[in-house]
């Protein structure tokens, strides 16, 4: 009898090591997902969201978010063990079992999708889709990410499924602000994304069959498509935002951000040799840093602008 407890309490032991090393090797996307929900519910609010709503679709991203990059992680664990940024994941390193990544996915989803319904119905229609649409993704006999641009597209137009389970949760209805300010960060993380985080998976891809915007263009390329992609949004964001119930502190705060953003990418964009299309490591790691930087930063410009600043005039 002892010893059929102390089976099982390691076992659970075991299981939950597993769980926070998985949760702590993608710490880096989880944190991008939930922070896109943050900004959803301070959008959708105004800067001062009701708490439950905005606690429960946090909590849904959190969870959804962990289970599709869990599965995404089983599937690719034969390529990832080729490259060179992701082969001490705790999967890849033999660390954690398939077997309790799948447990972790199962428990994930389910958890993060009970939440979201509970939370509200449309929401939960948005989370749905959003975890479909990832599971597509990296389900081997689908593979969505291995046909050209859709890899991209796909977690662009997640990221507007986000805003869109957090806009319904807190307003119950569809509103343009909340489309508006997801759909430039989309095409901010569309156009950046070869540079700033697919750089480093180019290899594992080419083994996989992915052909992705990062291994059909060079590096020089993929950082003027990352800087065209800020132009862009400082470009269509001073003539559009008094549309969407956005203050002046949005277009004024969107082209300071790109101003210091083309500052920063500029010199290194210069630097790379184009002939030979390499880049030194340390090049490739500050490009990806600023760029996930900005992406934090142009969400922060995106909640300014959503303040009803009438509020503060009273």
């Amino acid at each position: 009898m002892n010893n059929q407890k102390v089976g099982s309490l390691g076992a659970r032991t075991s299981f939950f090591k597993s769980t926070v090393s998985l949760i702590t090797s993608r710490k880096e996307a989880l944190v991008l997902w939930l922070w896109c929900s943050v900004v959803a519910c301070l959008i959708s609010g105004r800067g001062f969201p009701p708490i439950q709503p905005s606690l429960l679709s946090i909590a849904a991203t959190f969870f959804i978010a962990l289970a599709v990059y869990v599965y995404n992680d089983v599937v690719d664990l034969d390529s990832d063990k080729h490259n060179a940024f992701k082969k001490d994941r705790p999967l890849s390193s033999g660390e954690v079992s398939i077997g309790d990544a799948m447990k972790l996915m199962y428990l994930s989803s389910i958890v993060g999708l009970t939440i979201s319904f509970l939370n509200n119905f449309m929401s939960f229609i948005f989370n749905s889709l959003y975890f479909i649409l990832f599971y597509l993704y990296s389900n081997p006999k689908i593979h969505l990410k291995k046909r050209f641009l859709v890899k991209e597209s796909i977690i662009s137009s997640g990221l507007i499924l986000v805003g869109l389970s957090v806009n319904y949760a807190i307003l119950g209805s569809f509103s343009l602000m909340v489309f508006f300010g997801f759909l430039l960060f989309a095409v901010f993380a569309f156009l950046a994304m070869p540079t700033g985080f697919d750089s480093t998976d180019v290899v594992a891809d080419k083994l996989q069959g992915v052909k992705s915007i990062a291994s059909v263009l060079p590096w020089r390329g993929r950082m003027q498509l990352a800087m065209t992609g800020m132009i862009a949004i400082m470009t269509i964001t001073p003539f559009t935002y008094v549309y969407f119930g956005y203050n002046i502190m949005l277009p004024v705060s969107i082209v300071l951000t790109g101003v210091v953003f083309l500052w920063l990418m500029y010199p290194l964009m210069m630097s790379v040799n184009s002939v030979v299309d390499t880049v030194d490591l340390s090049v490739l790691l500050r490009t990806r840093k600023i760029v996930i930087i900005f992406i934090f930063v142009i969400c922060g410009c995106v909640i300014l602008g959503s303040f009803n600043l009438s509020t503060f005039y009273l």
